[in-house]
């Protein structure tokens, strides 16, 4: 299906694109609200500066797009793989994320707010200045991740891997780290107050200048 046809169909009322085949589609700034992606193929798809929210994109492809800008607001994004993506600025406030794919993925500035990544890998996912507010990280992998600066007050990451991820300068206040793998990982400075770590694996972690008063 070509991205023409696409929008025609969208405008005459049409939403279902379940499976489409939108490899490298160029489609930024659209309006695409509501619009049903399952398992659509969009690897390689630029959909930059465009408005998907409350989208249905189950198990959709799409590894190595680019989504800077990208309004995902309350989309269903479960199962779908998001490997290498770039979506710096994008907008996921309420997007549900239930075990996708965001390794290596960029998420610079993006709003994570009440956002579902239970069960979703994040390895080695730069979220470097992401909003986070919310969102439920519990089982999900963040091995590798950097989350340098970043605010997880009170981020549910119960039984995460963390290890070898990055928390240098973050405020993990009031956290959920119950049974967290934090093996290797970087807490340098960071604000743990708190933060509940029973069960948690510390190995060969580095806490210098880290605040774990009440943790």
């Amino acid at each position: 299906m070509d991205i023409e046809q696409l929008i025609w169909q969208y405008v005459q009322g049409v939403r279902d694109f379940s499976r489409a085949e939108l490899h490298h589609a160029d489609i930024i700034q659209a309006d695409l609200k509501e619009i049903i992606l399952n398992r659509a193929a969009l690897e390689y798809a630029n959909l930059s500066g465009s408005d998907l929210s409350y989208a249905q994109l189950q198990r959709a492809d799409l590894s190595n797009a680019r989504l800077m800008g990208i309004k995902l607001i309350g989309a269903d994004l479960t199962g779908a793989d998001l490997s290498n993506a770039d979506l710096s600025w994008a907008d996921l406030r309420q997007c549900n994320l239930t075990g996708a794919n965001l390794s290596q993925a960029k998420l610079n500035q993006t709003k994570l707010i009440e956002v579902n990544l239970q069960g979703a890998s994040l390895l080695e996912t730069n979220l470097i200045g992401t909003e986070i507010l919310g969102v439920n990280f519990a089982r999900s992998d963040l091995s590798g991740a950097d989350f340098t600066g970043a605010d997880l007050n009170g981020a549910n990451l119960s039984r995460a891997d963390l290890s070898g991820a990055d928390f240098r300068k973050a405020d993990l206040s009031n956290a959920n780290l119950y049974k967290a793998d934090l093996s290797q990982v970087q807490l340098r400075n960071s604000d743990l107050e708190e933060a509940f770590f029973q069960g948690a694996n510390f190995s060969r972690a580095n806490l210098k200048g880290a605040n774990l008063a009440r943790a």
